[in-house]
């Protein structure tokens, strides 16, 4: 049950949500907008919260060789950050389905060369330069099965999944190639906990001459 201090610390953290958002790009990201694209399996679009996105970046920081990929990135929350905090990733995509919400997002970045937006499906279009890919439960597990699949095709170097309310998990574990690296839960009260884990693929022969360490 709700009690005013819990109803008071949900809206100081949308406050500061909102707050964090203009001051990246000008609008807030916080709408929740359901999917056009149910029959494709796709989920609502929603940001993730910035401690969630802090915590697990904090946990497994990118460095200058890869090559960041938001797999259903919405609004661009994500990107946005990694930006903020001058990230020496150097390069993102952003892969989104909802070609209206593609939009703003494309906007949202106008002048960021780094950045790319690509509107579609990324069983069509998934960047082969990716070195790590972000989920926050964009789709059912049908789509995730295949997108696994796809990113495992004719790759020859590692890969990784940071996967935020991991709830379809059970699709990497035990699956040939894949280690689970780290698994943790964003808690921010009253909201229950909210886990995540990050994942690394290796191919069999990279596999071989490298051992499944954090990086």
């Amino acid at each position: 049950m709700a009690t005013p201090f819990s109803n008071l610390r949900i809206k100081l953290r949308a406050w500061r949500e909102d707050r964090l958002d203009r001051k990246i790009g000008g609008i807030s990201l916080s709408e929740v907008r359901e999917s056009r694209f149910q029959d494709l399996g796709a989920y609502p679009t929603m940001s993730a919260e910035y401690g969630a996105i802090e915590m697990m970046f904090r946990d497994f920081p990118l460095d200058a060789n890869d090559v960041f990929v938001d797999v259903g990135c919405g609004f661009g929350r994500v990107i946005s950050w990694l930006l903020l905090k001058k990230s020496p990733c150097r390069k993102y995509y952003g892969v989104e389905l909802d070609p209206d919400v593609a939009a703003v997002a494309a906007k949202r970045f106008e002048g960021c060369p780094q950045v790319s937006i690509l509107n579609g499906n990324i069983l069509d279009m998934l960047p082969r330069d990716g070195t790590v890919f972000w989920l926050y439960n964009p789709f059912d597990v049908c789509v995730l099965d295949a997108f696994l699949s796809k990113l495992e095709s004719g790759r020859e170097t590692k890969a990784y999944v940071m996967y935020y309310c991991d709830y379809r998990a059970f699709a990497l574990e035990g699956r040939r190639n894949w280690n689970r690296l780290l698994k943790d839960a964003w808690r921010c009260p009253p909201d229950k906990p909210l886990p995540w884990s990050i994942w690394l693929y290796q191919p069999d022969w990279n596999r071989a001459r490298t051992s499944p360490g954090l990086r």
